[in-house]
């Protein structure tokens, strides 16, 4: 994993942290994966230091020490937890079982080793559960639970059949887990709930009694699975912060800031006299012209990293991601050499996979996404993600109609005082108390057959159901079933993480301190319906946009070249520094990603999603990024070896010219 020879000698532990062995078969190995764990606890921040909490699970920074304690690269480790899980919506909680999260999990690992494979070390226990785990600070060592009397661990349950013959919820299609003592024939001894949906066994044991008494530190009570990746320290806000001249905060814990050595003493307080005072090639020696021609090419250098994750990580799970933010994304970098500029080598990666979970809506036509958790609105999100409605109303059945296939479909009408926007494609879902059941049912609102203000016709998506519960609905028609929870499920597809991506394009190249995001976002989408309207087939976006500054000062004065600079200049100055027609290419390329803004759009909505799969609409704007990288790169560093032809040309033509009589005429073009 690590040679010795790339030991970074500045790497160490911070004081008052220790590195604790996640397993006690590593107790004394050559090469340990340990938690980083504070000795003292952290008000409101306990022992371990979380970085990021995900849809099903926890970030805790740890790292790989060898025999002498040397840290040799700091990681992050993704632990599995499915009680993140216990407050999901209704619409999506039977997708999300505990098969569902672990072949969600395992996925997950396959797709980060297939974008970062030198980033990702691969345990087994991405794919197979590990002994649940307890930190024993005081001693330095890990505890998994063992039984006194035979010495035989305490393993999470995966066995359908054992835990149904205990009348528990099977493993597979619930959220329920219980940690379990086999017996010599495999039969359980005993049972331990782990989860917030895990019901108690009539004979079983709380988890702490499985502690002895002991205090110890939780890191994955549940034996969920595990990722352990390299650490990337620094946002990707925090990292085009520190392009505008922010220092960086640092790995927090709580009140503390970790000062960890390696690479992120670059970016900290921490110097070394060998390596450039910020990490830029040699602009910064220019004045502000130089460094804002560096930046703009090195934030350019970041979102191209980033959509290549993004892309990548669509591209192998054929999923939108429906929270992409700045939030989503982090930088690593690597070990820098003595005297080279360490800001060039840095790398985007994508931070969380995402909050989306897919339906399973047999008989739809189409794939529908929701958010697994609902999300507030947010300059990052179209609005139809953040404003599902949802509520409860009054339903009456009007017919059962048997469907092909042994599959039932009902017939209705829905009644709500809530005001119920549903465009063409979106999906209305409803749960019925059928008898003793409760039945979910989908189907589209017939807008144009309502009798009634708020009151809609509908007829649900053929379902299989037993003839008991047929005839139970069968019981149900007519009268109006009251208190009907429903909630109008959009189209939504990976044009919503590229109106992210636009936005996250906003913040990088026009956001600073005296001009917020909502403000730029409000000039840019502006900008893009003004482009729209001035439409023509014979003038490509960027010279429609590009003559728009040029006529109309407001648009220059709030859009232009200048935002780049976190140092005041005006407009004209910015335009002095990168040149209008590479900027007005740039704010193209943020134009075309704003799904139905105009014919300019990479598409038409945010529900339309290119043949070929989801990640194919990032293709145009990753083309727009390389061209543009290239351009901004010969600003930086002048190609002579070029520029010696051109010379040669014009002094042989120089030479021609004085060289011939004044009678000759002058050479063809």
């Amino acid at each position: 994993m690590t040679s010795p020879a790339s030991i970074d000698p500045t790497l160490r532990m911070p004081e008052g942290y220790a590195a604790i062995p996640i397993t006690r078969d590593q107790l004394g190995a050559p090469l340990s994966l340990c938690a980083v764990v504070a000795e003292e606890a952290e008000p409101d921040a306990g022992h371990l230091i979380t970085l990021r909490e995900l849809l099903d699970a926890r970030v805790l920074l740890g790292c790989l020490t060898d025999h002498g304690g040397q840290v040799h690269r700091w990681l992050e480790m993704w632990v599995q937890d499915p009680d993140r899980l216990a407050d999901v919506p209704a619409t999506v909680e039977t997708e999300l079982t505990n098969l569902a999260i672990d072949r969600r999990f395992t996925g997950q690992f396959e797709a980060m080793r297939t974008a970062e494979p030198d980033g990702v070390i691969a345990t087994g226990a991405e794919v197979e559960h590990p002994l649940p785990v307890w930190l024993d600070v005081q001693n330095g060592e890990p505890f998994h639970p063992t039984d006194p009397g035979s010495g035989k661990p305490w393993r999470l349950c995966t066995d359908d059949e054992l835990l149904g013959r205990h009348d528990l919820p099977p493993f597979s299609t619930s959220l329920a887990r219980y940690l379990h003592l086999a017996g010599d024939e495999g039969e359980s001894l005993n049972f331990a709930p782990v989860t917030a949906r895990s019901p108690a066994p009539d004979e079983g044991l709380a988890v702490n009694d499985l502690l002895g008494g002991r205090e110890l530190i939780p890191f994955n009570p549940g034996g969920g699975l595990m990722i352990v990746r390299e650490l990337a320290p620094m946002g990707l806000e925090a990292f085009l912060d520190l392009l505008a001249g922010k220092p960086w905060p640092g790995v927090r814990h709580g009140r503390k800031t970790l000062h960890l050595g390696g690479a992120t003493r670059l970016l900290a307080s921490e110097r070394d006299v060998n390596l450039p005072a910020d990490g830029r090639l040699f602009l910064g020696t220019h004045g502000r012209r130089g460094r804002m021609i560096e930046s703009y090419h090195l934030r350019l250098c970041a979102l191209a990293g980033a959509l290549e994750a993004i892309s990548a990580q669509v591209a192998a799970t054929q999923r939108p991601m429906l929270n992409l933010s700045p939030d989503s994304l982090a930088v690593r970098i690597p070990p820098p050499a003595p005297a080279l500029p360490y800001l060039w080598a840095v790398r985007t990666r994508l931070t969380d996979p995402g909050n989306v979970v897919e339906l399973g809506i047999d008989g739809a036509e189409e794939t529908y996404h929701l958010p697994a958790r609902p999300l507030g609105p947010s300059s990052y999100r179209p609005d139809s993600i953040s404003a599902a409605v949802e509520g409860h109303g009054q339903l009456r059945i009007r017919r059962v109609v048997a469907a092909s296939g042994q599959t039932t479909s009902i017939e209705g009408t829905f009644f709500t005082d809530q005001r119920l926007p549903v465009a063409g494609h979106d999906m209305v879902w409803f749960r019925l108390p059928i008898g003793a059941e409760r039945l979910d049912f989908y189907g589209r609102a017939e807008t144009g057959t309502a009798l009634a203000h708020g009151e809609w016709r509908f007829r649900s998506i053929p379902r299989r159901l037993s003839p008991q519960q047929v005839t139970h609905l069968e019981a149900s028609a007519g009268p109006s079933i009251a208190d009907v929870p429903f909630k109008v499920i959009p189209m939504l597809g990976t044009p919503c993480d590229l109106f992210s991506f636009a936005v996250i394009c906003t913040r990088a190249l026009l956001v600073g301190e005296q001009y917020p995001l909502p403000v730029a976002l409000d000039e840019m989408l502006s900008l893009a319906r003004h482009a729209a309207d001035r439409h023509d087939e014979g003038h490509s976006l960027d010279a429609r946009i590009g003559a728009m500054m040029e006529e109309d000062s407001r648009w220059s004065e709030s859009l232009g070249p200048h935002r780049l600079s976190h140092e005041p200049i005006d407009p004209a100055e910015g335009y002095g520094v990168i040149p209008a027609e590479l900027w007005a290419d740039t704010l193209a390329m943020i134009v075309r990603m704003f799904p139905g803004i105009g014919p300019d759009s990479t598409c038409r909505d945010h529900a339309s999603t290119p043949a070929g799969g989801a990640h194919t609409v990032f293709d145009t704007a990753s083309a727009d990024l390389q061209r543009l990288l290239l351009r901004t790169r010969s600003l930086i560093v002048i190609d002579w070896s070029y520029n010696r032809e051109v010379h040669a040309a014009i002094r042989d033509l120089s030479l021609r010219y004085t060289e011939q009589p004044e009678t000759a005429s002058a050479p063809t073009r």
